[in-house]
């Protein structure tokens, strides 16, 4: 009996140790599961974190290191890449990828999955003033397509490598920066990149504005109004001299940064949504304003500026309407600009918005023409009443023969196909009375007068309204 009491003892140790050691194998899977990526099998940027927390080696202070992080093709390049050929293609084309860069590596660097199609690497620094002779390596493993389903698929790499000393650097930081030099070395047309902290402070700096600019465009338009404004520029008849209408142009007045440049902000709100209420904010004060001015008698079309994306907004056109009707506007007293794109003639929803814009009274001007995507079948085909010719040809009209030539020939085909001319950029009296002597339609420059304030403006249109400007 005795004998019997101590065997069960035995055997309840042993499964409670079974269960145990169950336990231990069950949360040691889970915990290696959250550390590996699923489609190469590598260790992943958790794991990244976690071996390099403390440096490299605590027994090599004074060696110096690199962190090198590798990116397989541009987010264009593998968005298209998913949307003709499917998630399950791109994600082989990841694995073989892994493979074919773990293949190429020394066996005594452990390679790790940090991105969708990103992957890092430390390695030692023979001489820290030139990339380490790995990058070579790289260079020729991705040289030859990676062959998936039968299917040649080319990745032009971008390698960032970023400088750290053993045993102290920050691996988040690290690694973040090797992520920028990638970055960097990809905008730049090159294989590889060192991280540059002024470049890194510019990443920075477009973040911070692009947030700014969103909670801005969150807030009420009397809180973005304090910090954003409509200066205008007149436009001149060019055969009477007196002002016709006047481009809107957006100011960003930021509280801790100053004064951003449009070229700034409206480039980071156009790879972003932020594009949509930033637009439709700009409008609505435009019409705002054309509203007073009617009222005090100043008769001047408005015009502003909207990206190809406003345009192929569905509901863009009834925004643009029923902001006129709002507010008690004529839509002919309203004029959007737009930049020539491939976007913009192959979109048959915008070609349509533009259309009915017309059909209401919306003049349509053709924005910067001769620097993008001019050509003939682009003007016979887009719904415009106005073409804007690039300032890059008036800016140097009094002394450059070329454009000298070039430009009456836009302005002849432009009104030959109907349109109305504009030149913008317009910064002496020569180019102004060559200009007029050509027979151009309308001018703007600060010749006949820099952007102003809404205020400034209407005292300038009042002071000059009976007489010729220029």
């Amino acid at each position: 009996m005795a004998h019997s009491n101590i065997q069960q003892i035995e055997w309840s140790k042993t499964s409670r140790e079974m269960e145990s050691d169950v336990e231990f194998a069950a949360t040691e899977a889970i915990q290696h599961l959250g550390r590996i990526n699923p489609i190469s099998g590598l260790w992943n940027r958790r794991q990244f974190i976690d071996d390099f927390g403390f440096g490299v080696s605590e027994n090599t202070i004074d060696d110096h290191y690199a962190v090198v992080l590798l990116t397989l093709s541009s987010a264009e390049h593998f968005g298209s890449m998913v949307r003709a050929l499917g998630h399950g293609f791109s994600e082989e084309v990841v694995r073989l990828g892994a493979n074919r860069l773990n293949a190429a590596l020394p066996h005594d660097i452990r390679l790790y999955h940090v991105g969708l199609k990103s992957f890092a690497f430390v390695v030692e620094l023979k001489d820290d003033t030139e990339p380490p002779s790995i990058i070579r390596l790289l260079e020729e493993a991705f040289s030859r397509p990676l062959m998936c389903n039968g299917i040649p698929v080319r990745n032009q790499i971008a390698v960032g490598l970023n400088r750290a000393d053993a045993g102290v650097f920050d691996a988040c930081e690290a690694l973040r920066g090797a992520f920028v030099a990638a970055e960097d070395s990809r905008s730049r047309c090159r294989n590889w990149s060192w991280y540059d902290q002024t470049s890194d402070q510019a990443h920075f700096r477009s973040f911070r504005l692009l947030a700014d600019l969103g909670r801005l465009m969150d807030a009420p338009d009397e809180i973005a109004a304090a910090q954003f404004s409509l200066h205008y520029q007149p436009k001149i008849d060019l055969r009477t001299g007196r002002c016709c209408g006047v481009e809107g142009l957006t100011r960003w007045a930021h509280p801790n940064l100053g004064s951003i440049s449009p070229v700034e902000f409206i480039a980071l709100a156009e790879a972003t949504a932020v594009i949509t209420p930033l637009t439709r904010w700009v409008f609505r004060q435009g019409v705002i304003h054309r509203a007073a001015w009617h009222r005090e008698g100043i008769d001047a079309r408005i015009s502003l500026n909207v990206s190809p994306i406003n345009l192929a907004e569905p509901d863009f056109a009834d925004f643009v309407l029923e902001t006129c009707r709002e507010q008690g506007v004529g839509p002919e007293m309203m004029e959007i600009e737009f930049t020539e794109s491939a976007q913009t003639m192959d979109s048959e929803l915008t070609l349509a918005q533009l259309s009915r814009l017309r059909d209401e009274g919306v003049r349509v001007a053709i924005d910067d023409f001769g620097s993008g995507y001019s050509n003939m079948l682009y003007l016979r085909s887009i719904p415009a009443d106005a073409l804007k010719i690039d300032k890059s040809f008036i800016l140097t009209l009094d002394r450059d023969e070329k454009n000298r030539k070039i430009v009456p020939t836009i302005i002849d085909l432009g009104q030959t196909l109907g349109f109305a001319v504009v030149a913008e950029g317009v910064e002496n009296e020569a180019s102004y009375n060559a200009l007029a002597d050509w027979g151009c339609d309308e001018g703007q420059g600060y010749f006949m007068s820099k952007p102003l304030a809404e205020p400034v403006f209407r005292d300038w249109y009042n002071a000059t309204r009976c007489s010729a400007v220029a």
